[in-house]
């Protein structure tokens, strides 16, 4: 068995020509079917935190409203509601939540979407929320039923719905 061994060891052939070919295809192969999943999971994750953030932003909201929460930006002003808007500005689409005070409003948060998101206007229903102070609930565009739905859409055709309730569920 030793003289098996010593006669691979001490031989000075090399690989061939095609052995080494075939070697770096087969690593080209696995490496590009590896990026290639990476780039897809990368996506998927990049409309998953969109939407995570602005389910969060949207409960955000909601709790201000109840919990009656006044910026210091109203001072003595009357707290009316809570408002989140979505801005479909064409390339940077983003949104935004205000609060209302008396007669003025003030922005709270404003948010860009990630790069590779866009907001469906054709499958979205209502493009802004009111989170009323006493009455609870959510209010949003008269013309549509609740549930209202924002769609997400992203570069590679996957979508994300939010379904917005007028009871207050987000989900």
């Amino acid at each position: 068995m030793r003289s098996f061994f010593n006669f691979f060891l001490k031989s000075n052939d090399g690989f061939t020509i095609i052995e080494l070919v075939i070697v770096f295809s087969v690593i080209a192969i696995l490496s590009s079917v590896g990026i290639a999943a990476s780039i897809n999971y990368s996506r998927a994750q990049t409309l998953q935190t969109a939407s995570l953030d602005l389910i969060n932003t949207l409960n955000q909201a909601k709790s201000y409203a109840q919990s009656q929460y006044k910026p210091d930006d109203c001072n003595t002003q009357d707290l009316k509601y809570y408002r989140f808007d979505l801005v479909d500005s064409g390339e940077d689409p983003y949104y935004v939540l205000s609060v209302f005070c008396g007669a003025n409003s003030y922005e709270l948060l404003n948010n860009k979407l990630p790069k590779d998101v866009d907001i469906d206007s054709a499958n979205t229903t209502s493009n802004y929320f009111e989170f009323p102070i006493l009455k609870g609930g959510i209010e949003a565009d008269p013309d549509s039923p609740s549930p209202w739905q924002i769609r997400l859409i992203s570069v590679d055709g996957r979508y994300k719905i939010i379904s917005v309730y007028s009871s207050g569920i987000i989900q």
